[in-house]
């Protein structure tokens, strides 16, 4: 046997054992036909498989499967078959105190870290870390960056193309990286930050913008200091950002705000966010935590495109002026409290089109005064936060399909046309269920002909 592969080429050989996937296999191989291992030709062309990355791209973090296959392993004479699978394309930068935090083996270090190596050419991935502060400006140029997931430390994921090799420069110093390939950025806020302070214009090919909260917003957010090429932005803003902050961003696609509110001045002005111009602006998500303001009167309005088809509207304060019609609109996430006092218009004159109807925070009784729930809606999910009774007085339209409803029973009319049934209960479990099976997802919870208990019990 070990004549016969001996007589192969060694390009044949190289792609034989390629094939291998299993490490072991390989192994136990190279072990048996040690000639075979002493051919340094097909020796250089061996890689292990799956433990050469050391960079996880999912996370964003050093990869665990790499730590823990670097320290383990004690077979020196496969060292260099372990040296040539490690990934050239992912390099990491680190400062020697992050260095300190895990330690590699000399050998492995002179691969893996960016600052030993003197051919850069081939990188795909970088990761950064570094345990102070850097300013954006002098540091971002790749085309994905991953935000850290740690408190003390802060790691940045770049991508980049083999056409846009990286030059690596010195933390807390002028980079000579180019800003124009970055398309993906996502940053963590770990405190109060100045958008202007950031350089975010330089990039100028970013689409996807996103900032993470780890306890921290944005201050003196305003018009200009965003890239005009975003199709995508998650912000999270101290305090009302000025009307015209986001007119300039003609190419979004997606928007979310997250905002945390400051105390309000009687006499301020009401605030005002315009987004009618956005046209290309499909899915709007405003989200300040329901949290309330001295000021009963206090609202925040947000005017929206007419291409407007997914609203997510988690605050008692925004509303939406009727005049702002959404004949795209097809899903709607919002609070009770803010249909109820017609925040949002569902008239059919305004969203002809709305087929998912969402509510969260439902403690009060529905009117039966008011119709809230257009006659197009198809899908309906009812989050409860009181164990009342408040759907008795609500009709539901006779175009319903699907009803979920999240919290205690509810004893409701339900029209001929449902086809699915869904009830998320968290008070005891009724004993005459026939069928029911648990989970912590509202997905996961289904029964089958239940006997639900009478009113009056």
């Amino acid at each position: 046997m070990t004549s016969l592969l001996l007589n192969l080429s060694n390009l044949l050989l190289s792609h034989i054992i390629s094939s291998i996937d299993d490490n072991g296999d390989i192994v136990c191989l190279l072990l048996t036909c040690k000639q075979l291992y002493n051919n340094n030709n097909v020796r250089k062309s061996i890689l292990f498989k799956g433990i050469g990355e050391a960079i996880d791209t999912d996370s964003g973090h050093e990869s665990i499967h790499f730590k823990s296959t670097a320290t383990r392993f004690n077979l020196l004479s496969f060292q260099d078959i372990y040296e040539n699978s490690i990934s050239d394309q992912h390099p990491i930068l680190s400062d020697q105190t992050a260095k300190k935090t895990y330690k590699y083996p000399d050998w492995i270090q002179q691969r893996i870290y960016a600052e030993s190596r003197a051919d850069k050419s081939g990188v795909t991935t970088a990761l950064v870390i570094d345990t102070f502060k850097v300013c954006l400006r002098d540091t971002i140029d790749r085309k994905t960056v991953y935000p850290p997931r740690g408190e003390q430390s802060r790691s940045w994921l770049y991508r980049t193309t083999a056409s846009s090799p990286i030059t690596f420069g010195s933390f807390g110093q002028s980079s000579s990286w180019s800003y124009p390939t970055l398309k993906s950025l996502i940053l963590d806020l770990t405190t109060l930050y100045s958008l202007a302070d950031l350089g975010l214009t330089i990039l100028v090919s970013l689409t996807e913008l996103t900032f993470e909260w780890v306890g921290g917003f944005l201050k003196n957010v305003g018009p200009g200091l965003l890239p005009n090429s975003l199709t995508f932005l998650s912000i999270r803003v101290m305090g009302i950002p000025p009307r015209d902050t986001f007119l300039s961003l003609t190419s979004l696609v997606t928007l979310e705000i997250f905002i945390q509110k400051r105390p309000i001045d009687q006499e301020t002005e009401q605030p005002f966010i315009d987004l009618e111009s956005l046209s290309n602006l499909k899915t709007l998500t405003f989200n300040d935590n329901y949290e309330p303001t001295k000021n009963t009167n206090y609202s925040i309005e947000i005017s929206v495109p007419l291409s407007l088809t997914v609203l997510t509207l988690w605050s008692e304060s925004a509303q939406i002026p009727s005049r702002c019609t959404m004949p795209l609109l097809e899903k709607l996430y919002a609070t009770q409290r803010s249909l109820v006092d017609g925040k949002v218009c569902l008239l059919p004159c305004n969203t002809p089109s709305i087929k998912k109807l969402y509510l969260n925070d439902c403690k009060e009784i529905f009117p039966a005064n008011i119709t809230i729930i257009p006659s197009t809606v198809e899908k309906i999910t009812i989050c409860k936060s009181t164990k009342e009774s408040i759907l008795t007085q609500v009709v539901f339209p006779p175009s319903l399909t699907h009803l979920s409803i999240v919290g205690s029973y509810e004893p409701v009319q339900l029209p001929d046309s449902l086809v699915k049934l869904k009830q998320l209960l968290k008070t005891p479990i009724v004993s005459t269920f026939e069928k029911t099976s648990f989970g912590n997802e509202l997905e996961n919870f289904k029964f089958r002909t239940p006997i639900l208990p009478s009113t009056s019990s």
